[in-house]
């Protein structure tokens, strides 16, 4: 937020009392909820885009996280967006949230974008920014579907997708980021 930041992508994983929280590796220590993460003051508009995590074993079924994640998410008046590897946690969340957010992602190479996309209950496709073209970026548009790329650290690669017409980046260096395209580079 200091930065200029758009927004935050959040790593969250359900504890098995189902209390939400925020990490990207369960050894980083202390974790804060997604409660408080949410409770944080933030500028007019700032994104907070949760990937919500899941692994055998380590995850509710998608429809219990998806309930978990909305009874979360009520009465926030946060921007939220809300991404996963597991589409059956995006499609859960959009029957309980149809106007959601949602994202796609995805870690594979593919064409097929949009029918991922629609086909886990969203609106946007998040792909590895090494697979994304500028066909894959036009169909993708076309079909009203926004492109939410992951982890661009480069400032090359932050060209190339602004040149490819992704609609968001996400990055490691975010800071550097906002400095490189708000010194009219790109």
């Amino acid at each position: 937020m200091a930065c200029g930041a758009d927004g935050v992508e959040l790593d969250v994983w359900a504890r098995s009392d189902d209390v939400l929280v925020v990490t990207h590796n369960w050894t980083d220590g202390p974790l804060l909820t997604l409660d408080e993460v949410l409770a944080i003051d933030a500028p007019e508009g700032f994104w907070f885009d949760i990937e919500a995590k899941s692994a055998p074993g380590l995850a509710p079924q998608a429809e219990h996280y998806a309930d978990l994640l909305s009874d979360t998410l009520q009465g926030v008046g946060r921007r939220i967006m809300v991404r996963s590897f597991d589409h059956a946690i995006l499609r859960a969340f959009h029957a309980i949230e149809p106007e959601a957010q949602l994202a796609a992602l995805i870690d594979y190479d593919s064409d097929a974008w949009v029918f991922i996309a629609l086909a886990a209950g969203g609106g946007i496709i998040s792909p590895h920014y090494s697979t994304v073209t500028v066909d894959r970026v036009s169909d993708a548009h076309d079909a009203g579907i926004g492109v939410s790329v992951w982890t661009v650290n480069d400032p090359a690669d932050w060209e190339r997708m602004a040149v490819l017409g992704v609609d968001t980046m996400i990055t490691d260096d975010p800071c550097s980021a906002v400095r490189h395209f708000k010194k009219g580079t790109g």
